[in-house]
């Protein structure tokens, strides 16, 4: 071990014992979450705050201290892509078609667990949800639960490439279901993730959803660049300024300001 090592090692420690003393002082914990999400340890964190709010369900004050701590982990994006209806009739006429008595499913990136509750209503006998992200898997459970479906989905907090095909899926898949894709198709490392679970835990057989993919370009035009660049502001020109401008200039998907120029 160098001495970089060796010295987080003891910091770690350190902090596990101010977390061993703190005990269920549910104010503490919530102060100690939010220490360790500025430490990067953002996923102890969440683990910290989860636990203050347990001894303390209605406790404003924790409520608030644990807010980022506790939502910290989860990106914007989520609240947005199960909102687009285009994207989900198409994931639930591919399950359909895919997935009958019987099936075992594997869904990674489950996300709400949307595509897990879809395979489910097609008929999956079993569905294996995974998300690395403790906070998303566990909204994830409460989600199937207040659907009824806990009793043949199972939501496991893990990257998929540290799934055991035994002990979490009770044996390979026979349709893989994934939802990280991103817009620009590989940013969440999904090529990946596909060259790891589909030999491993998918049978030989087995249905990928998505099974391909394809990037598409258009030109466009994005209307809030005028009102973000710099010109002319108190009599002086600060056009100069611009230059310092972050690009590219990455937009939400939905954006109102955004219009195609030409066909994809």
């Amino acid at each position: 071990m160098n001495e970089k090592d060796g010295r987080s090692a003891k910091l770690r420690a350190g902090f596990e014992a101010l977390v061993a003393q703190a005990g269920d002082d549910a104010r503490t914990l919530a102060a100690l979450s939010v220490t360790a999400l500025k430490a990067g340890q953002a996923d102890r964190g969440y683990q910290l705050a989860r636990r203050a709010r347990e001894l303390a369900p209605d406790n404003a004050e924790i409520a608030s201290l644990t807010h980022r701590p506790f939502t910290g982990l989860v990106p914007d994006w989520h609240f947005s892509i199960v909102r687009d209806d285009t994207r989900n009739q198409a994931y639930e006429a591919a399950l359909k078609r895919a997935v009958g008595p019987g099936t075992r499913v594997l869904d990674i990136g489950t996300g709400t667990g949307i595509l897990s509750m879809m395979a489910a209503r097609a008929g999956a006998a079993h569905v294996t949800a995974c998300d690395m992200n403790p906070a998303v898997a566990d909204a994830a459970v409460d989600v199937i639960a207040r659907n009824g479906l806990s009793d043949r989905i199972r939501v496991i907090s893990k990257r998929s490439d540290a799934l055991d095909v035994d002990a979490d899926m009770g044996g390979q898949a026979d349709v893989l279901v994934s939802e990280i894709v991103s817009n620009d198709m590989l940013g969440e490392h999904a090529l990946a993730a596909m060259a790891d679970a589909v030999p491993r835990l998918v049978k030989p057989q087995g249905r990928v959803i998505p099974a391909a993919g394809q990037v598409r370009i258009a030109a466009a035009w994005w209307g809030g660049l005028e009102r973000r660049r710099m010109g002319e502001t108190s009599g002086f020109d600060l056009s100069p300024f611009n230059r310092l401008d972050r690009t590219p200039v990455h937009l939400k998907a939905g954006d109102a300001d955004l219009v195609l120029r030409g066909p994809a």
